[in-house]
């Protein structure tokens, strides 16, 4: 299953997005599978840059539901009369009948196994402990029923997986745990010492090694978190910032963020 890395530096990502411009501004669409979101913020910017849409270009993105995290683009012609519904993915339902259950990092390992890319794939939602929806994309119309036919175990049960309906998309609510905390400035390094439960020397080293990122970029340790500030700290997981909530006794701040579940 060809494709790009999903570990492609940002230049190269930068000149795969000129190029999908030149297409769409000849006439025809074109498209770029599944990036994360500091590679889809990468892909944003250089369209912007390139003044695509200031030329009459359409530019879309779409990740199978409407609070995908991991995104498809589109370049689309705007005499074509296309919008994201154009970019071809379709939905996996897998499912343990009842008997086996499984983990978002079991599903994806399983798929991966079948020698599909990264890329490939996106969001994969976790219905109930043993059912979950993936997100493929699947331009020549082969990957999706690749993994349908050959899915056939996740660990050591049994699934059965099958291609969802052309248009269907999976209703699905994003569920979070909310913690509170308490800190004596609402800094990136303070904040994710407080939530990790880890010394601000350790919070610090981690944000300076970018394996703790802001709205996925790198970012300053004392960088003050604003509500909807995303962040990731790896090994811990995702976060929301929502706000904070005045001080305690101690005159510390309070703050809520939610974790992504």
């Amino acid at each position: 299953m060809s494709g790009f890395s999903s570990d492609i530096p940002d230049d190269v990502l930068v000149s795969r997005v000129h190029d999908k411009l030149r297409t769409a501004e000849r006439g025809r669409k074109s498209f770029l599978p599944f990036l994360d979101g500091r590679q889809s913020e990468v892909v944003k910017t250089a369209v912007k840059s390139a003044g695509f849409d200031a030329h009459g270009g359409c530019f879309v993105s779409y990740g199978g539901y409407p609070d995908a995290e991991r995104l498809a683009f589109g370049f689309i012609s705007p005499e074509s009369g296309e919008d994201a519904g154009c970019i071809p993915i379709k939905w996996l339902c897998i499912d343990g009948n009842g008997f086996n259950e499984f983990s978002h990092r079991d599903v994806l390992g399983a798929v991966l196994s079948l020698g599909i890319r990264r890329e490939f794939i996106g969001d994969i939602l976790l219905i109930s402990p043993g059912k979950a929806y993936v997100a493929v994309f699947d331009e020549q119309d082969t990957i999706a029923e690749h993994i349908a036919s050959s899915l056939e175990r996740i660990g050591r049960g049994g699934v059965t997986t099958k291609t969802e309906n052309k248009g269907f998309v999976p209703s699905f609510t994003r569920t979070f745990e909310r913690i509170r905390g308490t800190c004596a400035s609402p800094r990136f390094d303070a904040i994710i010492s407080e939530i990790c439960n880890i010394p601000r020397s350790e919070a610090k080293q981690l944000i300076e090694s970018e394996l703790a990122v802001l709205n996925y970029s790198a970012a300053r340790p004392d960088r003050i978190l604003m509500p909807n500030d995303i962040f990731s700290v790896r090994g811990y997981g995702k976060f929301i910032f929502i706000s904070t909530d005045g001080t305690n006794k101690r005159d510390r701040i309070r703050f809520i963020c939610d974790k992504y579940i």
